[in-house]
């Protein structure tokens, strides 16, 4: 969800300032996970989901990533 419209939203700028969508997207292709962003920790007594949404909106869409999830 919310990880594909900053996506979207760095490919755009990227082109609007000249480089390519292929190697914007070849870019976001390398990219890793931010670490505080739904990392799920698995553990033997259940799993642990940790997200540093600070916002309504932030948190409402970690959980709506999380409901996926389950």
């Amino acid at each position: 969800g919310f990880n594909v419209y900053n996506c979207l939203c760095a490919v755009a700028m990227a082109n609007a300032l000249g480089i390519s969508v292929p190697s914007s997207l070849d870019a976001l292709s390398k990219m890793h996970e931010i670490d505080g962003r739904v990392n799920v920790i698995h553990a033997k007594k259940g799993d642990v989901i940790i997200d540093f949404a600070h916002t309504p909106d932030g948190l409402e869409k970690s959980l709506e990533k999380i409901e996926l999830l389950l």
